[in-house]
């Protein structure tokens, strides 16, 4: 990808907050419309904005800040899922897990942050595709999973004509000239980290109904192999 995308290509709407509240949860997630927004805040934005992030930080701090995709799915069921509020063992517990993954990566790397410059560019839009994948799990919980399986295909080839179009618009040439291991890597990542990732998110969230944080947990240790990848 060209290290002079501009994010704007793929952003983050700031009123996709309210998108949450205003779906019908009646209608379910069949939709052309609800698909398109859960391919988009689910897969398209995040991807692009982690992508574009990972080229200016390195894969240890990307790894931090995709580690608060928890922490934004804890406070926003608290305001929009009436079965899952906030409570004090609950944020212990989150915290605790926050740290645990501070430990594994290295509380060094919050030395790392940046303030200034790109790298702080590429910390916020990392931190704009955690909080997107967040949304996602409050929205598909919100409108309910009728069919895990028809649900992750149709989220992920609206994801991918959206992917496939913003490639097309920023880098042209593609994969053009690019070894075979370029091409099976985009195979790999999106067969594992997306598509399966995707359909088992849906299908625990289908089971376990409010515990939603868990499943964004799952989707959350899919992602930061692939951001690191980068």
């Amino acid at each position: 990808m060209d290290h002079g995308a501009p994010a704007d290509d793929c952003r983050f709407h700031p009123g996709a907050l309210r998108n949450i509240q205003g779906f019908d949860t009646h209608r379910g997630a069949g939709s052309l419309e609800q698909i398109t927004w859960l391919g988009f805040i689910g897969h398209a934005a995040p991807f692009f904005l982690i992508t574009w992030g990972t080229h200016f930080v390195s894969s240890g701090v990307s790894g931090l800040l995709m580690g608060a995709i928890p922490l934004f799915l804890v406070v926003l069921a608290h305001f929009f899922l009436a079965d899952e509020r906030l409570t004090l063992p609950k944020t212990i517990g989150f915290l605790m897990g926050f740290a645990g993954i501070l430990g594994l990566i290295g509380p060094g790397k919050l030395l790392n942050l940046s303030v200034v410059g790109d790298a702080l560019w590429g910390e916020l839009a990392i931190l704009a595709g955690g909080l997107c994948y967040a949304i996602h799990g409050i929205t598909a919980k919100r409108l309910g999973i009728d069919n895990p399986l028809k649900q992750s295909a149709c989220v992920c080839i609206a994801a991918a004509v959206m992917g496939l179009l913003s490639a097309v618009a920023v880098s042209p040439h593609g994969l053009f000239g690019k070894p075979q291991i370029a091409f099976w890597a985009v195979i790999g990542l999106g067969l594992l980290p997306t598509a399966f990732a995707t359909l088992l998110m849906y299908r625990l969230m289908e089971r376990i109904g409010p515990r939603i944080t868990w499943c964004q947990f799952t989707q959350s240790c899919w992602a930061r192999p692939s951001s690191a990848s980068n």
